[in-house]
């Protein structure tokens, strides 16, 4: 587990923190930290805990277009 000892990881904590709460959409605001880590843990179960930000956020844009184009097929 990552400590929060120093005044400058308490910083960094604090930050990440605060990143990720304007992240969440507002309907979502109440998110807690056993939702965010579940989220994680889904994710890093799917790509591996080693699959970067990047290549995970790809992954999902990439099938979340071919699933709009399906849908744009079938519909039209």
């Amino acid at each position: 587990m990552m400590g929060t000892n120093s005044l400058e990881q308490l910083a960094c904590h604090i930050h990440t923190l605060q990143t990720l709460q304007m992240l969440v959409p507002k309907r979502a605001r109440s998110a807690t930290l056993a939702s965010t880590a579940s989220l994680v843990s889904t994710l890093c179960q799917e790509f591996g805990a080693a699959a970067t930000l990047e290549e995970v956020i790809q992954a999902l844009v990439g099938r979340h277009l071919r699933a709009q184009m399906r849908t744009r097929t079938v519909a039209g």
